[in-house]
């Protein structure tokens, strides 16, 4: 054992972080052999990964939503060989940088780089993704078809994509994410990331896990 952040002792194992305001549906489903399961109901993907992180006591930080559940193939070919090797790892998701649907990290770099940006309502784990690019860490992949949803993936409205563009082209110089990628929403998304995009210029700032 050793002393972590804020005095906390922290025990080599996995801590299950799990995010959610319907505490009572979670399904763990099978076991990763994890010290310690926590829930977190506060409002904010962001400030409910940092919660639940400051509350833990594992060396490895594995963050699940609730709408996931983890099945022996996931946990034995993909979360315990991360772990073993105290790398980064996170599901297949949609975008290209990093999907927290389900993500592994060390605690040490997790605390190191910051945590989750509390200033990303949406769009956090891209940020986060961006930020572990930048330090050159790579995440290894869980393949999307190997992981069970109890529903179904949802989306966020679309003209908070221009924002999330924005403050990442800025704070990362990702400037291509300020290129048109949807003709539908393309003719009003345009003017608003233009708009986002000077916004941010001035006001940038990130929040990072408060310790």
């Amino acid at each position: 054992m050793n002393t972590g952040e804020s005095g906390r002792t922290v025990q080599k194992g996995i801590s299950l972080l799990i995010p959610t305001l319907e505490p009572e549906k979670v399904r763990v489903g099978y076991a990763v052999g994890q010290i310690e399961i926590l829930l977190s109901s506060v409002k904010g993907r962001a400030k409910a990964r940092n919660a639940l992180a400051l509350r833990s006591q594992g060396s490895y930080l594995l963050f699940v939503d609730s709408d996931v559940e983890l099945s022996r193939e996931v946990v034995s070919h993909y979360i315990r060989p991360a772990y073993a090797s105290n790398t980064v790892i996170s599901y297949e998701g949609n975008n290209q940088k990093l999907c927290t649907r389900i993500f592994g990290i060390p605690r040490d770099l997790f605390f190191k780089i910051g945590g989750f940006d509390e200033t990303f309502d949406l769009g956090e784990d891209l940020e986060i993704g961006y930020r572990l690019e930048k330090c050159g860490i790579k995440s290894e992949i869980i393949p999307k078809e190997r992981v069970k949803h109890l529903k179904k993936e949802t989306s966020f409205r679309w003209f908070v994509s221009y924002l999330i563009r924005a403050r990442l082209s800025l704070r990362y110089h990702a400037y291509r994410l300020l290129l048109p990628v949807n003709r539908k929403n393309d003719v009003i998304g345009f003017p608003i990331l233009v708009t986002a995009f000077y916004r941010y210029f001035f006001d940038n700032r990130r929040e990072n896990v408060r310790s």
